[in-house]
């Protein structure tokens, strides 16, 4: 079954209910350098090609991991130090490098200085020219502010190292919503870098919580982010090697945003413990989104749970009115959230968006590794061009797509569970050649289908009448689905194997338990399925049922039968041996079933449940 193209506006800010002050004082330590030196952060430039919504089109980015060089990762200091003593009665300052006005502390020599202290309206500014780094070691602080950004990083490349057992926080008390930078509890003009193994709160009552206009890297420490806006931007690129990073987002959670250059704008999971619950999309990247380790808990929108699964639903029989969204067009936010809405419009590529989905790449996007669990609103993982999976394993719950993409979608390895889903897999191509994959989707459980010479609808012409993404495939333009490897398991309440052109079969094994309805089938193509290796089990509805191609070169066997459910459908040769088998979990009227080992003209016997009849290719 085809579906419509779904989205929504883009509009959306918001403003934290309430907001806790938090902060102590602990003794400094020191902690000993790791890591081994990496490439430089600089790396040629390519122009980027933009679509008509101003979103990336090359992915240029020449890395399979995040570089963190060794000054990035070394998270040790000197006691002898710069100190820095926050105070509302005065902050002083040990040491040369930075001196205090009023309630502003600003650091402008390259070097490393250990804070501590609290203040609960003041500012923290590094402006530091040069190529070296400023280190700020922070050992209990506390710093808010109303009126601007608390750290405010106007020039120099800075390292934030939390000292161990340290509990710093920092608010952005500013009630409402900035539209010139600062525009985030901790800004920075250059690059910044979090490490240490303390602990850091950074709060935005109305701004995101952390934005670097150039590369943010993460590589240890426990950091936890609650924004009314985005909650971690990082310009040019976001990476995390290491460290607990959770994000309570009223925009997108994670997100790289340049759109001038190939060769950045990307996300690197390395590592880490992520945790994401955000109003617009977890983690979000122009060029190139790539995890190769780590845990990922990711929860957008409202959730899987309060998306309407049939996606052809007019504005009425959604959850609620104003062109898919609420009351003025916004998204609702989810239950418990602690951010409420404010709508504004959108003014730079930082700004809110509808968008709801888990995982999401404006080109490439790349599993690798790591566990991922997916709770979203709209896709799962989703791009804009290409998928590809080699690692890890990822369980993913839906109010879409579990996983989509506009052109290919490419899975080598892995594990892939899909437990909620309106459409499994949605690609124009799509090629499997590895991996573990079940899918568990109320319409088809994957889609072939789209025009991969032409983008699809993008997230910033959203469908009004259900407010969700691209998506909507409604021609037959050649898609593809190839399968010659892995496992794939498709439970489907549509068609279960669904091609916009054809499917290739040459190895695998692929469970189907289709549709009952008569107006879809277990395997649905419009040009031709041509089936030479692999174990075919497929099992669904009569009315509208298609076969491979008599052509194939591996003999199957097709017909109909009344299978119930909780019937066990088993095929044996002549001497008894089970060729196949499977369990069917709905009442059944026709069956597919193909295996390397089957030879035309031969007979053999069919039994589903208690009954049997003699069957042959």
């Amino acid at each position: 079954m085809m579906k419509v193209i779904r989205t929504g506006k883009k509009y959306l800010a918001l403003c934290l209910a309430g907001l806790l002050l938090a902060g102590c004082s602990s003794r400094q330590q020191s902690a000993a350098s790791t890591g081994t030196a990496t490439q430089s952060e600089d790396a040629p430039s390519v122009a980027q090609v933009l679509t008509a919504d101003g979103h990336a089109t090359i992915n240029a980015v020449a890395l399979s991991a995040g570089k963190y060089s060794d000054e990035k990762l070394d998270a040790s200091w000197s006691n002898d130090s710069p100190t820095i003593v926050l105070s509302d009665s005065g902050s002083t300052v040990s040491g040369s490098g930075a001196t205090v006005s009023g309630s502003t502390v600003t650091i402008t020599k390259a070097g490393t200085y250990l804070l501590s202290g609290a203040i609960s309206d003041g500012q923290i500014i590094v402006e530091v020219s040069g190529s070296e780094a400023v280190k700020l070691v922070l050992d209990g602080v506390s710093i808010s502010c109303a009126s601007s950004a608390p750290l405010y990083i106007k020039d120099g490349d800075t390292i934030l190292t939390l000292a161990p057992g340290s509990q710093n926080t920092v608010i952005d008390a500013r009630p409402s919503e900035s539209q010139d930078d600062p525009d985030a509890a901790i800004f920075a003009k250059d690059d910044l870098t979090v490490n240490g193994s303390g602990s850091l709160t950074v709060q935005a009552a109305a701004q995101h919580g952390i934005k670097c206009k150039d590369a943010l890297k993460v590589v240890g420490g426990t950091v936890d982010i609650t924004a009314a806006g985005n909650g971690a931007v990082g310009k040019d690129s976001v990476s995390i090697k290491d460290g607990s990073l959770t994000i309570t987002a009223g925009g997108d959670g994670i997100k790289a945003t340049n759109t001038e250059d190939a060769t950045r704008g990307y996300v690197m999971i390395d590592g880490g413990d992520i945790r994401i619950r955000a109003e617009g999309d977890g983690i979000q990247a122009e060029t190139l989104l790539r995890v190769n380790g780590g845990t990922l808990d990711l929860t957008t929108g409202s959730g899987s749970a309060n998306a309407p699964q049939n996606q052809n639903v007019p504005d009425t029989e959604l959850p609620w009115g104003g062109g898919g969204e609420g009351p003025g067009g916004q998204r609702p936010l989810a239950a418990g959230s602690q951010v409420t809405a404010q709508a504004v419009a959108a003014t730079d590529d930082d700004s809110i968006s509808n968008s709801t989905k888990g995982l999401k790449c404006y080109v490439d996007l790349v599993l690798a590794g790591g566990t991922g669990t997916i709770d979203a609103y709209d896709d799962g993982v989703h791009s804009d061009s290409s998928i590809t999976v080699t690692g890890g394993s990822y369980t993913i719950a839906t109010g879409d797509d579990g996983m989509h993409a506009d052109r290919t979608l490419t899975v080598e390895g892995g594990a892939i569970d899909i437990t909620r889903s309106y459409e499994g897999l949605e690609a124009f191509d799509i090629l499997l050649s590895g991996g573990d994959i079940q899918i568990l989707a109320s319409d088809d459980g994957i889609n072939a289908a789209g025009d991969a010479g032409q983008d699809e609808q993008s997230d910033s012409a959203q469908n009004p009448e259900t407010g969700l993404g691209r998506g909507g495939f409604e021609q037959s333009q050649g898609a593809s689905l190839t399968i010659s490897g892995g496992t794939l398991y498709v439970n489907a309440s549509g068609d279960g194997l669904d091609a916009n052109g054809s499917i290739t079969m040459t190895g695998g094994t692929v469970t189907v338990q289709g549709p009952t309805s008569g107006g879809d089938g277990a395997l649905d193509f419009d040009d031709s399925f041509d089936l030479s290796g692999g174990t075919l089990l497929a099992l669904g509805s009569s009315g509208m049922a298609q076969q491979p191609d008599q052509s194939s070169s591996q003999p199957f066997i097709t017909g109909t039968a009344s299978i119930s459910a909780g019937a066990q459908l088993t095929l044996t040769d002549a001497a008894g041996n089970a060729l196949l088998s499977v369990t069917a979990e709905k009442s059944y009227q026709w069956y597919c079933l193909s295996a390397p080992g089957l030879q035309a003209g031969q007979s053999y016997t069919l039994t589903a449940g208690g009954s049997s009849k003699t069957v042959s290719p």
